[in-house]
């Protein structure tokens, strides 16, 4: 079996890019998702999630989505440590 790859947000971007080249030649969707070496089922999952980006907005989209996470480690370590300081009020440290 194949070994599984993952692709940027960006290199997928790319990729459709190419994916509007090709088909404007007038290949058909398989042809297209063998040329770019990945499944139709894929390429039509990436065209519903991405096909209306540019590459600046594929960069904003990966930013945005690690500053996201980056929050939500803040607020999980808030919880924390207001749930210890309220153990240590009740006096059951």
């Amino acid at each position: 079996m194949a070994t599984r790859k993952r692709h940027t947000v960006t290199a997928i971007v790319r990729l459709l890019e190419r994916d509007a080249e090709l088909t404007a030649q007038g290949l058909s969707t398989e042809e297209v998702a063998r040329q770019l070496e990945i499944s139709t089922s894929t390429l039509h999952n990436w065209r519903n999630r991405f096909g209306q980006m540019s590459t600046s907005e594929a960069e904003e989209y990966v930013e945005m989505k690690d500053e996201i996470q980056r929050l939500k480690r803040i607020v999980a370590d808030q919880v924390l440590e207001i749930d210890a300081l309220k153990l240590i009020a009740k006096g059951k440290f």
